[in-house]
């Protein structure tokens, strides 16, 4: 084998080890983004109605050390849209809202004798963040938002 021929397979070698860690970066980077994209706290929060949010039940809260969880099920009165957004409330008093889907609840609508109504009154909201429950004052906002988009809220304090 000639020094040129092992000083072009050093080089391709070089060339190949540098990509690989180029591509191990851009990946890294890439992840990130998505992560941030998908779990960055967000701040719009609806036109809050001074009709408060009188028909709700938050059923578990829990603010564990690096996640939040809540389940429960809310309702605008006489309003069988329901649109339910949860946020938990920091010690500075901004909010960051949950991610929340709707969970079936056929017993809400068999507790108000309206059969069907609010059957889809239910949620589970939770986010894993990288802030620490020390950043949190234990409150929630529950908002169950109208079909005209106005939002009616209630505050609830965890155990």
């Amino acid at each position: 084998m000639t020094f040129e021929n092992t000083k072009c397979r050093m080089a391709s070698k070089i060339n190949l080890d540098i990509l690989f860690i180029i591509m191990i970066v851009i990946s890294l980077i890439i992840t990130y983004a998505f992560y941030m994209a998908w779990n960055r706290p967000h701040y719009s929060i609806p036109t809050i109605s001074t009709e408060p949010l009188q028909t709700f039940h938050v059923d578990s809260c829990v603010f564990g050390e690096k996640d939040i969880m809540v389940k429960g099920w809310a309702f605008a009165q006489n309003n069988p849209q329901i649109l339910n957004r949860i946020y938990a409330i920091k010690n500075d008093g901004t909010m960051v809202e949950l991610m929340s889907s709707t969970v079936p609840r056929p017993d809400v609508s068999a507790a108000f004798n309206t059969p069907f109504t609010y059957d889809f009154s239910g949620f589970t909201a939770s986010r894993r963040d990288h802030l620490s429950r020390s950043n949190f004052s234990h409150e929630l906002m529950v908002v169950s938002v109208d079909n005209k988009g106005i939002g009616h809220a209630a505050k609830y304090q965890c155990q």
